[in-house]
């Protein structure tokens, strides 16, 4: 708001002194119509100068005391100080008189000066405090409080441009206008219950843009407090909701008292109490103004599905005074609560167990029923549940006096569930899949016995299932032992029989019908429908001596059970003793008595070991010279060699002639043949040839036709004159063991006489020669030598 101070305004003439006017880019003149921020600082430095012309010696002075406040005036060159800081708001305006003097001469003119307004003022709000009390939703009204704040700046700094809110709850909006605003409920909802007061600042915002400069603004803040009031929007309330009470069943009396108020606590309208189920209605009664609820009818704990528990509703609905002035706002008064109450009923044990049918599993129907029947197949596997029965069981008592054991004596069947607690659905199942044998017993009466287990009474029931058996082929064929054994000898012919591997089966029609087979199928065959296992191709023990075959036996479901049979190929003295050489050789000097090395034969008979047939005797076959060898040992033995001895020492000389070889050695050549024979029948045997080479021992001394020679030589008989034949003999038989050789024995001095070799007739002589002419008597030894 602008205040103007008008004062009087007085002309002087001044003929010599002259003003010079205001300069607003200088600051310099006579300060009419200069203009001054209020927020301009305090310095020493001058922020105007008063300027007159007409002299150089001019005084200056200002005439006005409310500016002379404010600034200092320097009288000798006219500038001014700031003092004190000037308000706008206190003063916007200074008229004043300067004059300036030089001597006599004097001028005096009368400014105006403004002051300029700096944002300097925050807003601030009227009407304060702001505190309004109104009813929650929906009965609010529209507008909650109007605000207003101002502001004594001037121009946009004077004015409130914006307001701000800000509340917790976020239940109040705002709109704002210029200069004031208002608190509207138009969006939100006001409720008492969750805030019964409300509290909230509001800020002002000023424009900013002083007439001195700057865009800041100043803003104010003032606080909001809503009193909420209370209206009738909230139902009652159970105060110990939910409820859990317990009785015995068929018992009457008070049962429990509910109790409900109203949540519009300041207001706290009376509550009236019902019972909401029909079937609640039928055995209870609630007082409507004390919320007391008693037992009038009937309560069975067995007859409630819930385990003995019967729940049921209780409401709790407002009255509405008479003098209400609320109106319904679409509340729907009379406002109600429901809550449930849980009613344990005790159960006595005055019910057993009882078995029925389930007619209809989808709709749980049931019927009772003590006897039950089923089909299964023998032979069933162990925990199968048996099909159809369709058995329940229910003890209508509760808690402990419903909890029954379920058993059967069968050692075929066990029944599942084995303990119950109130009801279940029982199925028979497989125990020993072992007994379900059609062929023993086709049907079982399993007897079920259900039997309560805490009570004193033990209350049973029992149930009978006929359980009737259907045959199947479960049964395969069995022979009549584990495995079989038989024996044929190797020579048997095709067809021959060996065996019969009988078979039985204790199922009946196709299914005991036995079709037998045999693996592997080459050697031995088997009649399909007989059994008789017979020779099927030629056999030989000694490639394969045993026969291990399996017999299978294959009834007409096709189950079958398989046997060894174990066939052993008897030995028939088939195989000759073989020779592991084709010829032996020995070398052996005539004289010798025995072998050296040994001269051994060996031949294995391949029939069967440690037997007649495979034993084997060794001897020499009847030839020349086979007197004179013999075989050792001399009786059969199995795999065993056989020596050949020399029943005497070997003579070169005797020797047949044939034998004897005297080329390129003296040698002699004997062929025997050794038998090898097996004792079989009929026996079997083999030979082979031993070349023995008797080697010539010079064994015999050359002996002379005659013992002494005597002759007589004449005196004058010549030189180299032949005197005397001499032939000489060796019994060895081949050269040079019987290669002779003449000579004058070594002790003969005489050297009258010469003997000479020579052959005569293919033999070799000698031949007595005389060396010299000599006379007399000599006495020669002549030597023959080899």
């Amino acid at each position: 708001m602008k205040h103007i101070l008008m004062l009087p305004m007085f002309f002087v003439v001044a003929y010599g002194i002259t003003w010079q006017p205001h300069n607003s880019t200088t600051n310099t003149g006579d300060l009419n119509s200069a203009k001054f921020c209020e927020d301009m600082e305090v310095t020493n430095t001058p922020f105007y100068t008063l300027v007159a012309t007409g002299s150089s010696n001019i005084k200056y002075e200002i005439t006005g005391a409310e500016f002379l406040v404010y600034v200092d005036l320097n009288e000798n060159t006219g500038e001014l100080t700031l003092l004190e800081q000037i308000d706008r708001e206190t003063t916007p305006s200074f008229t004043i008189n300067v004059k300036a003097t030089a001597g006599t001469e004097s001028d005096i003119e009368t400014s105006t000066i403004d002051i300029s307004d700096a944002n300097d003022n925050d807003p601030f709000f009227l009407g304060l405090p702001y505190s309004k009390s109104v009813l929650e939703y929906p009965w609010t009204n529209k507008t909650v409080l109007v605000a207003e704040a101002t502001d004594i700046d001037d121009g946009y700094a004077g004015s409130v441009r914006t307001y701000t809110f800000e509340e917790a709850t976020n239940q109040l909006n705002f709109t704002g206008y210029p200069d004031y605003m208002v608190l509207v409920n138009e969006n939100a909802k006001i409720d008492y219950e969750s805030s019964p007061v409300i509290s909230a600042t509001i800020t002002a915002e000023d424009g900013g843009s002083a007439a001195c400069g700057g865009s800041e603004t100043r803003k104010a803040s003032a606080p909001v407090l809503v009193t909420v009031l209370d209206g009738p929007d909230r139902p009652p309330i159970f105060t110990s909701a939910p409820y859990y009470v317990t009785i015995e069943e068929n018992r009457q009396e008070d049962l429990v008292q509910v109790e409900a108020r109203d949540q519009d606590y300041s207001l706290n309208w009376e509550i009236e109490y019902s019972l909401v189920e029909q079937e609640a209605k039928n055995i209870l009664t609630i007082d409507s103004t004390t919320g007391q609820i008693a037992v009038t009818g009937d309560i069975d704990a067995d007859s409630n599905q819930n385990n003995g528990v019967f729940q049921f509703s209780v409401m709790a609905k407002e009255k509405v005074p008479a003098d209400n002035t609320f109106p319904d706002m679409g509340i729907g008064f009379p406002l109600n609560a429901t809550t449930t109450i849980s009613v344990t009923v005790e159960d006595i044990n005055d019910n057993k167990p009882i078995f029925y049918r389930v007619t209809d599993s989808s709709t749980n129907n049931i019927i009772k029923e003590n006897n039950f029947n089923a089909t299964i197949e023998e032979n069933t596997s162990n925990f199968i549940t048996i099909p159809g029965i369709n058995m329940f069981v229910k003890d209508l008592d509760q808690a402990d006096n419903a909890v029954f054991s379920l058993s059967t004596t069968s050692n075929a069947f066990e029944v599942v569930p084995s303990e119950v607690n109130g009801e279940a659905n029982i199925n028979l199942r497989v125990k020993d899949s072992t007994l379900l044998d059609f062929e023993t017993t086709k049907e079982f009466q399993v007897e079920i016995v259900a039997r309560e287990m805490r009570t004193t009474e033990k209350f049973s029931a029992s149930a009978t299932v006929v359980i009737e058996l259907t045959d199947e082929n479960d049964n395969s064929p069995e022979f009549g032992q584990d495995t079989f054994s038989a024996k044929v000898k190797e020579d048997a012919k095709v067809g021959t029989p060996v065996a019969f591997i009988n078979a039985t089966d204790k199922d009946t029609g196709i299914n005991k019908e036995i079709t037998y087979s045999i693996l592997p199928p080459d050697i031995f065959a088997i009649n399909p429908n007989t059994s008789e296992v017979r020779v099927n191709a030629n056999l030989d023990r000694e490639k394969i001596s045993k026969y291990y075959l399996s017999v299978r036996a294959t009834d007409g479901g096709n189950r079958f059970t398989t046997t060894t049979l174990d066939i052993t190929i008897l030995d028939v003295n088939d195989e000759i003793p073989r020779f592991q050489r084709s010829s032996y050789s020995a070398v052996i000097k005539e004289g010798d008595a025995e072998f050296n090395p040994n001269v051994a034969v060996y031949a294995v008979d391949d029939d069967e070991s440690n037997t007649t047939n495979s034993m084997v005797k060794y001897y020499v076959a009847n030839g020349e010279l086979s007197d004179n060898f013999t075989m050792d040992p001399s009786d059969a033995q199995y795999q065993k060699e056989g020596n050949l001895l020399l029943n005497s020492p070997l003579d070169f000389e005797s020797l047949p002639e044939s034998l004897v070889k005297c080329e390129n050695g003296a040698v002699g050549v004997i062929l025997l043949t050794i038998v090898a024979e097996d004792q079989g029948s009929p026996k079997q045997s083999s030979s082979v040839n031993i070349t023995i080479t008797v080697e010539d021992v010079n064994d015999h001394k050359p002996f002379f036709e005659n013992g002494t020679y005597q002759i007589e030589v004449a005196e004058r008989t010549s030189a180299l004159t032949e005197v005397l034949k001499l032939k000489a003999f060796d019994m060895d038989t081949c050269s040079p063991n019987n290669l002779l050789d003449y000579s004058i024995s070594s002790d003969d001095t005489s050297d009258s006489f010469i003997i000479e070799t020579m052959v005569e007739d293919d033999h070799r002589i000698g031949v007595l020669k005389k060396k010299t002419a000599h006379a007399g008597k000599t006495l020669l030894t002549l030597r023959a030598v080899l």
